[in-house]
């Protein structure tokens, strides 16, 4: 059985129960660190959404896996049970314009999910949210959706209800400030707003998996019709892996293309669970 991430319990109870949680997790020091190193070795023209596992470049992204991991190690230890490990690293960056809006998702899928394992991310802003620079937004509870398998040419169940999930406010924004990390369940849709600001909004983010868990990673090729492939993978495909592309790696497995649809009445009474009235603990 993989332990619960967290240290804390009450931490894990309300991950588990609402699908992520926040607390403070970088310093000043190492905050202005990583913006620094960051605008020192940019390759993006300053357009829309980028992310540095996007780049061509292999060195450019072990780079920034690298800088990140290592400033995450001390918090890391000190909040996250030794059995979990941060697969890799990455920089995201919203440069301004309406480009930049993310639609609700779902992350990847980097483990075989069952009942007693998970992964997650973990997510730090290199400034303070708000309304205007695309503060994350997360639909509490959705991840108790059962899409196993996710990842490129996959389809989020979410996407179709977001005007609804929209207009009948069921979005939570996370306002977060400078350092402060929100961790959520892979499984958790999450969106957000574009950065209509003068300047990128920087965050930092890595992917946390049980360490004796077997990683992989799904995807539905162009030319697939029922089935997406599976591939078995280790922390150097992450830097290395160009998106979509698969051909280089080994197939271990087929999923299947499509999977039990989500309903509105299913994200209501999943977020209604997770807002429900006892633990209610959502911050360290």
């Amino acid at each position: 059985m993989t332990p619960t991430l967290f240290r804390e319990k009450k931490v894990n109870k309300t991950l588990e129960k609402k699908g992520y949680v926040r607390f403070p997790f970088l310093s000043t020091s190492a905050v202005e660190a990583l913006r620094m190193a960051f605008m020192q070795h940019k390759q993006s023209t300053g357009e829309g959404f980028c992310a540095t596992m996007f780049s061509d470049d292999v060195k450019y992204r072990q780079w920034a896996n690298e800088l990140i991991c290592q400033a995450f190690n001390t918090a890391f230890t000190k909040y996250c049970q030794p059995q979990f490990h941060l697969l890799y690293g990455n920089f995201m960056v919203k440069y301004p314009g309406e480009d930049s809006k993310m639609p609700l998702h779902q992350d990847w899928t980097y483990i075989e999910e069952t009942q007693n394992s998970r992964s997650y991310a973990i997510w730090i802003p290199l400034q303070d949210l708000h309304g205007e620079n695309g503060s994350l937004e997360v639909l509490e509870g959705s991840h108790r959706a059962g899409n196993q398998w996710r990842g490129p040419g996959t389809t989020c169940p979410f996407q179709e209800h977001e005007p609804l999930i929209r207009e009948q406010g069921m979005l939570s924004a996370q306002h977060l400030k400078t350092g402060e990390a929100i961790v959520w369940d892979h499984r958790l849709a999450h969106a957000s707003p574009p950065n209509l600001t003068n300047t990128p909004r920087i965050a930092v983010t890595a992917i946390i998996t049980p360490k004796d868990e077997q990683t992989l990673h799904c995807v539905i090729p162009d030319e697939a019709k029922e089935h997406g492939q599976i591939v078995l993978t280790d922390s150097s495909f992450y830097t290395h892996y160009t998106i979509g592309d698969i051909a280089d790696y080994p197939r271990s497995a087929q999923f299947q293309r499509e999977y039990a649809k989500t309903t509105l009445q299913d994200i209501k009474r999943w977020r209604e669970k997770a807002l429900s009235r006892g633990f209610l603990f959502s911050k360290w």
